[in-house]
């Protein structure tokens, strides 16, 4: 019991640590808006066939079988 108490609070004090430097980076920026390249979409129908092409490009690469969207799979979710 007490490996796992001691196993728990390594990983809560290295998540800390991590997250701490991130937001020291994110202060570091001051309000700065940094441009990306990421395209956003607002509904299943505008990324849904873009993301299944480069899927089963990157699928074909490995000599694996294209797949394909189901409608009734989607609504269910």
């Amino acid at each position: 019991m007490m490996n796992i108490a001691q196993s728990s609070l390594a990983l809560l004090l290295i998540v800390a640590a991590a997250s701490n430097t991130d937001a020291s980076y994110l202060r570091k920026l001051g309000g700065t808006t940094i441009a990306t390249n990421v395209k956003t979409y607002a509904a299943y129908g505008d990324y849904a066939p873009a993301m299944l092409a480069a899927v089963n490009k990157q699928r074909a690469t490995k000599g694996l079988s294209p797949l394909c969207l189901n409608k009734k799979l989607h609504s269910a979710a």
